[in-house]
């Protein structure tokens, strides 16, 4: 029920659906895209979920908003291994190879935390403003940015230190973030 986001892990091997949300029951969905057939059907807490992989695809990482959580996947044998209280109203989720840690930005209290991808464990919080939206990194793994539609901020994150590094105002409700090899492109939601 309730089907919201897609996502194809990077080996391709399956297909992800989130679902659910509100107080219905939540999680992920596994389709194998050769047969089109669901493989596993995974409850993780609850909200509208975003997903992220490991750059192997040994490991997804799913924000359950409502729960404060971020439910750890092992993809091999597509089971949830745990679930990580990392604060309130985890929406956005960024993976840096670079670092071996998954980010997530509390939209509820302003804190981007990341995750060890290999012990599940938090590895550093970083306190930001609330509202936090999308979380993307650059290419390289190093750099992420972080906007905030609520307050028109963005955000530098350094994978290498887990800091902010550099804040700035931005003009009515930064919302979305694309990279090319050059530069980041910043879509503002009110103009």
């Amino acid at each position: 029920p309730r089907a919201s986001r897609l996502v194809l892990q990077p080996d391709e091997a399956y297909l992800w659906v989130a679902y659910g949300g509100d107080g219905q029951e939540s999680g992920v969905t596994a389709i194998n895209p050769q047969t089109m057939k669901v493989v596993a059907k995974i409850p993780t807490g609850a909200g509208y979920h975003h997903i992220v992989f490991t750059d192997d695809s040994s490991h997804a990482f799913v924000s359950n908003p409502q729960s404060g959580t971020v439910s750890v996947i092992d993809v091999r044998k597509l089971a949830k291994v745990k679930d990580v209280p990392v604060g309130r109203g985890p929406t956005w989720i960024a993976y840096s190879d670079l670092a071996k840690a998954a980010y997530v930005a509390n939209e509820g209290d302003g804190k981007i935390v990341a995750i060890d991808a290999s012990e599940h464990t938090v590895r550093a919080t970083m306190t930001a403003s609330p509202g936090l939206g999308q979380i993307r990194f650059a290419p390289g793994g190093r750099f992420a940015l972080v906007v905030n539609p609520s307050d028109n901020m963005i955000y530098v994150i350094d994978a290498a230190s887990n800091q902010i590094v550099q804040q700035g105002k931005l003009d009515k409700g930064p919302n979305q973030i694309a990279f090319t090899n050059k530069t980041v492109h910043i879509r503002h939601k009110g103009s």
